[in-house]
């Protein structure tokens, strides 16, 4: 288990599609940068088990447990999806 430390979030990304519903083909810069908090640190905006869209850039990518996750800072964050 991983705990996030002062104002640091950990962020499982979701799997990027790779084409629309409708057949279009997407890069990964397309994608939308989206994933579920899994320690949100001392945040006082986000807790455990929120769903976000991120910066395309932010975080360091960690492997952890068979897992890829991101360690980035709350000011990375664009949107909370409600």
């Amino acid at each position: 288990m991983l705990i996030a430390k002062n104002d640091k979030i950990i962020v499982k990304r979701d799997e990027h599609k790779t084409a629309t519903d409708g057949g279009i083909i997407l890069t990964k810069k397309q994608a939308a940068h989206r994933g579920v908090v899994v320690s949100a640190g001392e945040s006082k905006l986000l807790k455990d088990g929120d769903r976000i869209i991120f910066e395309a850039f932010g975080g360091n990518a960690i492997q952890h447990e068979g897992e890829e996750l991101y360690i980035m800072e709350e000011g990375f964050i664009l949107a909370v999806l409600t």
